[in-house]
């Protein structure tokens, strides 16, 4: 897991290079099929990166106190 930019990346290697990623429908009683659809629903932006070590899945998320709105005194809304 890397920061940088305002954005967190996320990155886990799966040794397995052959077995390529899918994004399927998964059905209202099946147990797995959801981790790329979750995915795509809340990463910034996503993919795949095949190397000699297996395959790397990565997302980037947005941090959500980069953009905090402010009242009309300049403070942060969070502070007290």
């Amino acid at each position: 897991m890397t920061h940088t930019h305002g954005r967190t990346r996320v990155s886990v290697t799966d040794p397995e290079p052959y077995a390529w990623l899918v994004v399927r429908d998964a059905g209202p009683d099946d147990e797995n099929g959801r981790g790329l659809l979750l995915l795509d629903a809340v990463a910034l932006r996503w993919g795949v990166a095949q190397g000699p070590e297996g395959k790397t899945v990565w997302c980037e998320l947005e941090n959500p106190h980069a953009h905090r709105p402010s009242d009309l005194s300049g403070r942060s809304a969070a502070s007290p």
